[in-house]
């Protein structure tokens, strides 16, 4: 016979060990429903999804139903041109990525060239912060010389404000710049908060010019003066070469002695330590949300191991069941690849295997004009 406090012992121990598989459930996938191609509405079905307020992403820009030629900023109501002389990004028909027929270019021959910019989008309203975009740029004849010394790249920001003129309000995450030093690719990413800044690393030599590279930031800001904020950067190997190289901070400052948050975005066509040069840049998939929840599909059954990743955009949101609008961006029709679920909490589901419809062209949906169909504008 058991003791009685053995029997209580035991109780709370059963009791502990399923609140905490409860606690960090993942999302599971059981059944989708409907042709997997692109432009077409599909459900998952599942459970432990969890909720997602507003299903849709805050923005969501691929630019297809846009003017080739026109400024980004003058098409939407989103974004705001830096004010200057320099040259817009505009829409562009050239170096498509996949599916993607449009997509955004800058070109800069001067130094320092700040892009487009967003504020109050909403990363203050849950003090979370997930962007996914793709990016490719050459570098120019006159760049890549051996001898040239350092120069760089700066492309993206969140921050707590973006002023007419580009300048950002600290804190600010100061996200995917690079640099050349003797030929050597050196790609970081810096939490550059109001007590100082944090720089972190991907792999030397990950990015290459004239080739497409998906990068994607989820944070979380945490409170004001505590060491409480987490951080993960992905970025994509050339060429799908190998799995994504991934940066994680976690337990650390991001908002600093200030109550300020973070809710603006900034990209940028930016070059430094160099008098002139010749950038050429393109951008894709914009996609911003104040929600870490959110649907991809990737190379491999296991998210972290996959080489290549496509952002899906979600239209309905259920604990057990969603509905998304199919972008199959990089990958060609008839690939195998898996479908992912990732909660508000970045509890990300096993790949659900899949394959990509191959619709003749008369049986495509009109792919929806960009923005009204995704945007929560």
């Amino acid at each position: 016979m058991v003791p009685k406090q053995i029997k209580i012992i035991l109780f709370f121990f059963i009791f502990i060990i399923a609140m905490s598989s409860f606690a960090i459930a993942k999302p599971v996938i059981s059944d989708v429903s409907g042709d997997f191609s692109h432009f077409n509405f599909v459900k998952i079905y599942g459970e432990n999804f969890g909720e997602k307020e507003t299903p849709k992403p805050i923005r969501y820009d691929d630019c297809e139903g846009l003017t080739v030629g026109s400024s980004i900023a003058d098409q939407t109501e989103f974004w705001t041109d830096r004010a200057s002389d320099y040259s817009q990004a505009t829409i562009s028909d050239i170096n498509q990525r996949g599916v993607s027929e449009k997509n955004i270019r800058a070109q800069n021959d001067v130094y320092g060239n700040p892009l487009f910019f967003s504020n109050n989008v909403g990363f203050a309203d849950t003090g979370k912060i997930f962007v996914s975009f793709w990016v490719r740029w050459d570098w120019g004849s006159n760049i890549v010389e051996a001898g040239d010394g350092r120069y760089q790249i700066k492309l993206f920001r969140t921050a707590v404000e973006i002023e007419g003129n580009g300048k950002v309000i600290d804190p600010d995450f100061a996200n995917f710049n690079w640099w050349y030093e003797d030929i050597s690719n050196k790609h970081y990413i810096t939490n550059q908060r109001d007590v100082g800044s944090n720089t972190q690393y991907f792999d030397s030599g990950i990015l290459v010019d004239d080739s497409w590279h998906h990068m994607m930031l989820q944070a979380d800001m945490g409170s004001a003066g505590n060491s409480d904020g987490k951080w993960k950067a992905w970025c994509s190997k050339e060429g799908f070469s190998a799995a994504y190289n991934l940066i994680i901070q976690e337990n650390t400052l991001v908002i600093g002695s200030t109550d300020n948050l973070m809710n603006a975005v900034k990209f940028d066509c930016w070059l430094g330590n160099l008098d002139s040069g010749d950038l050429d840049l393109f951008l894709d998939d914009i996609y911003i949300d104040n929600s870490w929840a959110r649907v991809e599909i990737g190379s491999h059954p296991n998210y972290e191991d996959c080489k290549h990743r496509e952002i899906q955009l979600p239209k309905e949101w259920s604990d057990e069941q969603i509905e998304i609008y199919v972008n199959q961006g990089g990958f060609s029709s008839g690939d195998d690849v898996f479908l992912f679920v990732v909660d508000g909490s970045g509890n990300i589901s096993k790949g659900f295997p899949l394959n990509i419809g191959d619709q003749k062209e008369e049986d495509l949906l009109t792919p929806p004009s960009n923005p009204e169909v995704i945007s929560s504008e």
